[in-house]
């Protein structure tokens, strides 16, 4: 008898632990993934310690057992957890960091991206890149060192805060083994990029928002009807499951599909258009693929943020990363320096025109920053891609017209025009109490400028 337990206890626990593997292994796999991705997008575009990465970014269990393999000759990194579910990310020129998930695309690389053109040295910031200060009084001053000292509290995991009032830089900081020059990953704040660039399409006359998208597989069903207007505004009626925790439609759609947005695209409709409100990243990578229907090429897919956005106002370091299909996952992965995420928000702040050359046309920008009447709470205040302080709800400390792009991890952008403010913080959390910080700012700002 003892010795048939002896040999029936080991069968039973190699069972169990069968059974906990195969029913976790999509979420061990998007936590792979995951790890992967991050890892060699910190490394190959804002060439960070690793050390300091995997401390930082990955320092929560599981996470912090990942086993992590740098090749940085080949430009990949492959990730595991106790060897089971390895997933690989590869670095492309030009197109940032992929994960490797077909046979197909691995030698995708981007062969004529355009170069940056050089920004002044003699023309202080957004125009040039001089580092100009303003002259504060006393008051001003030290309210505003207070609001910074509030911002880099360790418990808020802070990697950069810069306030700019009339074009002009008032202070900025940065946490140990950042700079002005690292690059920073804005997770859904890409979002807006995507509004953005179906505005510089529409004032090209390429595209309209507000006829049927033009999704091929959609034209014999009910989601013939969905817009890209629809899509933007997080209103399209497509099934979709928003959950980081677990394996759900957004954890494979940007972690374990070749292409989402096509992933995205092969949704069905649960409800008209424009019935019910649903956070979607799918949504954006949908305008991703209508993005990318609208050229002859790749290469000119690629080009287009580049030339006619993010050069056209000086934000030189951005990078945007595409999924292994090529196409650009709007949903989450752009890098940029925090003076160059406050380039962007100064293009708000100037109603679309940078240098007398309107890049979206007014009325467009008055569409990403209009409230849209959302029925949802969690919806509140919701433009464009863009979060409102309508009746001061959002934030009772600052102005109305206060609006702002986040992302994953306490990503923002602010955006105050009554103060001709632009705000950008950087970090690795959300536990943040925006107002009181929105607050603090303020008080360090001239109320008229």
């Amino acid at each position: 008898m003892l010795k048939k337990i002896l040999i029936a206890v080991p069968i039973i626990v190699l069972l169990l632990l069968g059974i906990i593997y195969y029913s976790q292994a999509h979420r061990l796999e998007v936590l792979n993934a995951y790890s992967a991705k991050n890892i060699c997008s910190c490394v190959f575009i804002a060439d960070r310690d690793v050390r300091q990465i995997t401390d930082e970014n990955l320092h929560v269990f599981p996470s912090s057992y990942v086993s992590t393999e740098i090749d940085r000759e080949a430009k990949m990194v492959s990730c595991d957890l106790f060897g089971f579910k390895k997933r690989t990310a590869r670095y492309r020129e030009g197109l940032g960091c992929a994960l490797l998930v077909g046979e197909d695309d691995y030698n995708c690389s981007f062969k004529t991206k355009p170069a940056a053109p050089g920004l002044d040295p003699e023309v202080p910031w957004p125009y040039g890149r001089k580092s100009v200060r303003a002259k504060l009084n006393s008051i001003h001053a030290v309210s505003l060192f207070r609001a910074f000292d509030y911002a880099f509290e360790e418990k808020h995991h802070t990697r950069a805060l810069l306030v700019a009032q009339n074009d002009t830089i008032l202070k900025e900081q940065y946490a140990v083994g950042f700079s002005k020059d690292t690059p920073q990953l804005g997770w859904s704040m890409t979002k807006n990029i995507a509004g953005t660039l179906v505005g510089i399409l529409e004032k090209q006359g390429k595209l309209d928002r507000n006829s049927p998208a033009p999704v091929e597989q959609w034209k014999a069903d009910q989601r013939k009807s969905i817009t890209t207007n629809h899509l933007l505004s997080m209103s399209s009626g497509l099934e979709w499951e928003e959950d980081y925790t677990t394996y759900s439609d957004v954890t494979r759609c940007i972690f374990l599909e070749e292409n989402a947005g096509d992933f995205a695209a092969s949704k069905r409709a649960e409800s008209a258009p424009n019935a019910i409100r649903e956070y979607s990243s799918g949504s954006t990578n949908i305008v991703s693929n209508i993005i990318r229907s609208q050229f002859k090429t790749q290469e000119e897919y690629w080009r287009f943020p580049y030339e006619q956005l993010f050069y056209k106002i000086g934000m030189n370091s951005a990078q945007l990363e595409t999924d292994e299909s090529g196409n650009f996952v709007l949903s989450s992965y752009l890098y940029a320096t925090p003076r160059d995420w406050a380039r962007y928000g100064t293009l708000y702040l100037h109603n679309g025109e940078w240098k007398g050359e309107q890049i979206i046309s007014p009325e467009y920008v008055k569409y990403c920053t209009n409230e849209l009447g959302l029925e949802h709470e969690s919806f509140f205040g919701y433009g464009i891609n863009f979060l409102l302080n309508t009746d001061k709800k959002l934030f009772p400390d600052a102005p109305e017209d206060t609006y702002f792009t986040g992302g994953h991890d306490g990503q923002r952008v602010f955006v105050i025009p009554s103060r001709k403010l632009v705000i950008v913080r950087l970090g690795v959390s959300d536990q943040v109490d925006w107002n009181e910080l929105l607050k603090r700012i303020l008080k360090g700002t001239k109320k008229r400028v």
